[in-house]
């Protein structure tokens, strides 16, 4: 079943009501404010390609698994070129991209790793890979879990990642940004309310970090996570950690993996700490 399906004509939609439109501008701000200059743009997860449409790159790709989602993005950006497949397989030869954006993906991915493996596989050396996620500790993230635990779509397939998940995958990250501190049930004026979530000590709704693909060696990783419910992976990702406070895995769109390397700069096989969600 496509998570997706019943919402993907309406997505949008909330964008265009007040606080809708503040928090996407907000997004916007801080998502432009990291991307890098560059020729290609893969955006893996693109939905209805609202990224797409707004971000100035010569060449730009979207990859999305959901079928629904797919035909309201072909229509609405017609200019990028589509592709129906998951991020665990990206379907592109490696050093292919500049850029290759996650935004807000991981939530609804089956294996997170996998998914970062093949974004760095697919990156040329010296291309940048950003990550936003919904924060794990933000009042946001904990209204979109108590709408999961009512069996909402898709929230209810969804797993969240704090700041912290994303260091002990990647490592410290080359730039940061986040956005959105005001909370759901935030009243206007907005921008005051966002001033306040953030001297409350809010967690932002948006993390951002960009990663840079600085080695053409592959690595294959030693030991490949477990996605089970429950159970703690083991993550072989260089300055490796415990990870905090997200959700245990879900699976959105399930598939054969395949193994595959990357052009950049990996883990250590010979020290790996134990992470969990």
């Amino acid at each position: 079943m496509d998570p997706f399906a019943f919402l993907a004509e309406a997505y949008e939609a909330w964008y265009e009501t007040p606080l809708g439109a503040y928090v996407i501008a907000e997004e916007e701000r801080a998502l432009k404010g990291l991307l890098p200059p560059g020729e290609s743009l893969l955006e893996v997860g693109a939905g209805t390609g609202y990224w797409l449409r707004r971000l100035p790159y010569p060449r730009r790709v979207g990859v999305e698994p959901s079928e629904a989602m797919l035909a309201v993005g072909r229509r609405r950006a017609p200019e990028a070129t589509w592709v129906r497949a998951w991020g665990e397989a990206l379907p592109f030869s490696g050093e292919s991209f500049d850029v290759v954006l996650l935004f807000t993906t991981l939530e609804f991915v089956e294996d997170v790793e996998r998914v970062l493996l093949e974004a760095r596989r697919v990156l040329r050396p010296g291309g940048a890979l950003v990550v936003g996620v919904l924060e794990a500790l933000s009042p946001w993230a904990a209204l979109y879990r108590r709408l999961g635990e009512k069996g909402v779509l898709p929230w209810a397939r969804a797993r969240f990642l704090a700041r912290e998940d994303l260091k002990a995958l990647l490592g410290p990250p080359e730039a940061e940004g986040e956005a959105v501190f005001l909370a759901p049930e935030a009243n206007p004026p907005y921008e005051e309310a966002d001033q306040a979530g953030r001297r409350a000590g809010n967690r932002p709704a948006l993390y951002l970090g960009r990663w840079r693909c600085r080695s053409s060696s592959p690595f294959t990783p030693s030991s490949r996570a477990t996605t089970g419910r429950g159970r703690r992976p083991f993550w072989p990702w260089r300055k490796a950690g415990r990870a905090t406070a997200s959700s245990p895995p879900t699976r959105r769109f399930p598939e054969r993996r395949r193994r595959s390397s990357s052009p950049c700069k990996g883990p250590s096989r010979r020290r790996r700490r134990r992470g969990r969600w």
